[in-house]
């Protein structure tokens, strides 16, 4: 395996099935002064793929295991601190679950819609005024409310249960 940083744009091989990950790899990256961009299959997202040996990864994942010797393990994506999908710079990558995916986008700012929380969801069936009368009216539980509420707004009795705990719908808007 050559050093990872080795090659800018390269010719591909000329019996292209029998070539290496390594060459095929390389001969879809482009060094930039900053980020390696890959010029090779990228989804509607940016994001590479590449396809070896009937296999298709993606081509971060590929670059990790150019770098490293081993693919993530499953559970882990590769993400990147320079957000930029093509890039495949193994500098500019580090391993993540998907959680630690969203958490990164939502800090950089790069969530593509905002989480739309209460009846800002345009799926919310309740208002915050709902929500408020919900938990007014649960404080003096009786047997069967749960259900008697959930019948009334056209809910489930669980999420009646989860507003009581105040385990959704929270915020300055229901007090």
């Amino acid at each position: 395996m050559s050093d990872f940083g080795i090659g800018a744009l390269q010719s591909p091989p000329a019996n292209w099935q029998m070539a290496s990950l390594e060459d095929r790899f390389w001969s879809r990256v482009v060094q930039t002064p900053d980020c390696w961009l890959w010029i090779g299959t990228a989804n509607a997202a940016g994001y590479g793929s590449l396809r070896h040996n009937n296999v298709r990864r993606q081509a971060t994942a590929v670059a990790w295991f150019l770098a490293f010797g081993e693919y993530p393990s499953k559970g882990l994506w590769v993400l990147h601190k320079c957000d930029n999908p093509r890039c495949v710079r193994s500098d500019h990558l580090f391993l993540g679950t998907p959680t630690e995916n969203m958490r990164d986008m939502d800090a950089k700012g790069r969530a593509r819609r905002p989480v739309l929380a209460g009846e800002n969801n345009p799926r919310a069936r309740l208002t915050w005024a709902d929500v408020r009368e919900i938990r007014q009216r649960f404080m003096a539980p009786r047997h069967g409310l749960r259900a008697s509420l959930a019948r009334e707004f056209g809910v489930s009795a669980q999420l009646i249960g989860m507003i009581s705990k105040g385990q959704i719908w929270r915020g300055d808007s229901v007090g």
